[in-house]
């Protein structure tokens, strides 16, 4: 078979560098100055040569074998690179010099897979593709590939497929969109949907499946992709439920818990980056030098009280009663009352009321 060297895949291998950084967790690489020198010393020298350097890099430093690509020559002068061991999910890109030729996505199924070249999207069934198979394609593929082929769709290959009308498998049915979660009921034709910043939820029913194809397109196009992922706890099972005292209590219990954050942070800062990414209401954390915020709101915490002479017995007792006191319809809490903090210094434990390291 044709040797194939580094300067005649630079296009596809530039393509697999960037996917490569931006996947969960991202494929261990060179750091960028470092990668480019490495590439320089191979660009002439067969391609193998240079993903035995990358693998030798990896290796050495305890970061396990990178799923990198392999190449082979196509006719007219042609390259595809291709991954099978990346994820989420393999790919395949050809490059005719600087021109590419196709992109193509592989999962599990036909049903996960896409093929996108210049004239457009084709989709590996016209049937039953699966919506957090999309999903995740327009969260890490979609902004580069899209543009490399010249392609403005708005919504991504989710809103391709619900603009064409293809009949799609949504699974459990809950998605994320930002602070924004709904539940897609094919069957009876309903969408339900939850604002976690603003603590609202309201349910559309639709005719039959075409209105409700036209409102999710809409909602895709305002609002960007839907994820599959979700915050730990009850939020999935009550909103598929259309449960509003469910969604009520979760919603008061993540209030309490942020403002046990908040005191957290005030005893002692560091412990901000042991905080999860989410409330269990849908609300997104973040802790910044001066305050925390949870959605788009500043989380005031109560004023400090001095902490029991038990700290660890009270900090259970008061999370525990606070979870069976709130529970409601499908929302159990109990799972979701939280444990100290393993800081550097120690465990430490808090309520909304006080926070202290245990001693």
């Amino acid at each position: 078979m044709e040797k194939l060297f580094l300067e005649n895949l630079l296009p596809a291998w530039r393509l697999y560098e960037v996917l490569a950084r931006h996947t969960d967790p991202p494929v261990p690489l060179p750091p960028r100055t470092e990668l480019l020198a490495l590439e320089e010393a191979h660009l002439q020298a067969p391609f193998a040569d240079f993903l035995k350097a990358l693998r030798a890099w990896a290796l050495g430093r305890s970061l396990g074998d990178p799923p990198l690509p392999q190449a082979r020559p196509l006719e007219g002068g042609a390259v595809e690179l291709w991954a099978e061991g990346f994820r989420p999910y393999p790919f395949a890109v050809a490059f005719r010099g600087e021109n590419p030729l196709y992109f193509t996505l592989r999962g599990r199924t036909v049903r996960h897979s896409l093929h996108i070249s210049r004239r457009g999207v084709r989709f590996g069934r016209e049937k039953g593709v699966p919506v957090p198979f999309l999903s995740r394609a327009d969260e890490l593929y979609a902004p580069l590939v899209l543009p490399l082929f010249g392609l403005d769709l708005p919504g991504g290959f989710l809103g391709e497929a619900l603009r064409r009308g293809l009949r799609l498998d949504f699974g459990k049915g809950v998605f994320r969109q930002e602070g924004r979660y709904l539940h897609v009921d094919p069957e009876g034709a309903r969408l339900r949907l939850w604002d976690a910043n603003a603590g609202a939820y309201r349910e559309e029913a639709h005719a039959n499946l075409q209105p409700l194809s036209e409102a999710l397109y809409a909602l895709v196009l305002e609002g960007g992709p839907l994820y599959a992922s979700l915050p730990e706890g009850p939020l999935k099972e009550a909103l598929g439920a259309g449960d509003e005292a469910a969604l009520a209590a979760i919603r008061a219990f993540s209030h309490l818990l942020a403002q046990g954050y908040a005191q957290a942070l005030r005893a002692l800062p560091e412990v901000a980056s042991f905080l999860p990414r989410f409330l269990p209401d849908g609300r997104r954390l973040k802790a910044t030098a001066r305050a925390l915020y949870a959605g788009e709101a500043r989380v005031l915490p109560l004023p400090p009280a001095p902490p029991p002479e038990d700290p660890l017995l009270a900090m259970r007792a008061r999370w525990d009663l606070l979870a069976l006191d709130l529970s409601e319809g499908l929302a159990d809490l109990l799972p979701l009352a939280p444990k100290p903090f393993p800081t550097p210094r120690g465990l430490l434990a808090f309520t909304p009321e006080w926070a202290t390291l245990l001693p």
